[in-house]
């Protein structure tokens, strides 16, 4: 190979050598043309040196880059040219150059040749997952649900439940809307309803509420007719880890099942049910890692889950007489 190398080197500085001494030759007067010719032969000339220099001096690269030292330099040069961070971000405006080099990158690094084919599971996560990465998320998850018998409706529970979580930027942004919701059938009533803001750097939360029907200007009632209210955020965008604060009360027939799903993809969720002890909860998790169980004891059940939840993740409980 190295022979090869050598040899497609040599022969253009022989052949740039050659057109260099033509030039001389004629320049010297070893050659000269006919008069009509001469304003001709002295044009080529000119070219024909020029080309031979180019031919010179591109066997004297080649035969340069063979030296181990400079070849290792120039590798070198290369591979951090089109690896350097900026090289990257200004080729990822080309969707179709990035997709092509995440593909190459996870079959060099998984050695699977066919990782894309359409049935396996790099395409459902290309489709499916991969978006989540660039978003913002939750962090510390926490859930406080205090389930008594309803004094005033027979056959309900009256639920207060508390809910925290910091909203984490990821880039510039954080979540766009925050709130609680539920579906219209869901709940019996729901007499009272609280979220509060806390920035980093402040003591003091920023308190929206809504008992009875009446809730502050900036909430939203659930848009799609249910129970619950949402909160913009397009003026705390720029406040990472923002603390979030929902305390609620509701009442629900005891023959509905209970939930909570994540909004946006959450780094750990804490989930506290304090229920009467005549009661036993049977708990569903909705979680990539089913090996964590809740842990239930009587007249209480804790889940706890320090791993990564998606959108729509969580759990489901409901209750039956012991």
């Amino acid at each position: 190979m190295r022979k090869t190398i050598l040899l497609h080197a040599s022969l253009p500085i022989l052949l740039g050598i050659g057109m260099i001494l033509i030039v001389i030759g004629v320049e010297e007067g070893h050659w000269s043309p006919t008069a009509p010719y001469q304003p001709y032969v002295q044009h080529g000339m000119k070219f024909l040196d020029h080309l031979g220099i180019a031919f010179v001096s591109l066997g004297a690269i080649g035969l340069l880059l063979e030296f181990p030292h400079w070849h290792k330099y120039f590798y070198n040069l290369f591979v951090d040219s089109i690896t350097n961070e900026a090289y990257i971000e200004k080729k990822g405006k080309d969707k179709e150059w990035v997709d092509e080099m995440q593909t190459k990158l996870m079959r060099a690094f998984f050695g699977t040749k066919d990782i894309e084919k359409s049935s396996g599971f790099y395409s459902y996560y290309r489709q499916q997952i991969q978006k989540f990465i660039g978003e913002p998320y939750r962090d510390s998850y926490v859930g406080i649900t205090t389930i008594r018998y309803s004094a005033a409706q027979p056959n309900a529970f009256h639920v207060k439940e508390k809910i925290s979580y910091r909203c984490c930027k990821l880039g510039k942004k954080i979540d766009k809307v925050i709130g609680w919701t539920a579906n219209r059938d869901e709940l019996i009533s729901m007499p009272f309803f609280k979220l509060s803001l806390t920035p980093q750097g402040e003591s003091r939360p920023r308190i929206f509420g809504a008992r009875n029907g009446h809730y502050s200007k900036e909430l939203v009632p659930n848009p799609e007719g249910g129970w619950g209210y949402l909160l913009p955020l397009e003026s705390y965008q720029d406040r990472d880890g923002l603390s979030v604060q929902i305390d609620l009360e509701y009442v629900v027939a005891r023959d509905r099942a209970f939930s909570t799903n994540m909004r946006s993809i959450s780094q750990g969720l804490t989930w506290t049910i304090e229920h009467p002890n005549d009661l036993t909860i049977s708990v569903d998790r909705f979680v990539s890692n089913q090996t964590i169980e809740p842990q239930p004891e009587p007249g209480k059940c804790v889940f706890e889950y320090p791993e990564w939840l998606l959108p729509g993740d969580g759990i489901a409980f409901h209750f039956r007489k012991s």
